[in-house]
């Protein structure tokens, strides 16, 4: 029993920011997500998950 899962966040909006644990990511690339990740975005209004 495998309980591994794998969370890829992709950026491709131009406009706000999306920040993982307060890095910046670029357009057009993607991230890793791991547990207790902080994802913080700019648009439409500020949310941290």
């Amino acid at each position: 029993d495998d309980d591994t899962m794998l969370v890829v966040l992709e950026s491709s909006e131009s406009k706000g920011a999306v920040l993982v644990n307060g890095k910046p990511i670029r357009k057009n690339s993607s991230v890793l997500i791991n547990a207790g990740d902080e994802l913080t975005f700019s648009r439409p209004s500020r949310h941290a998950y």
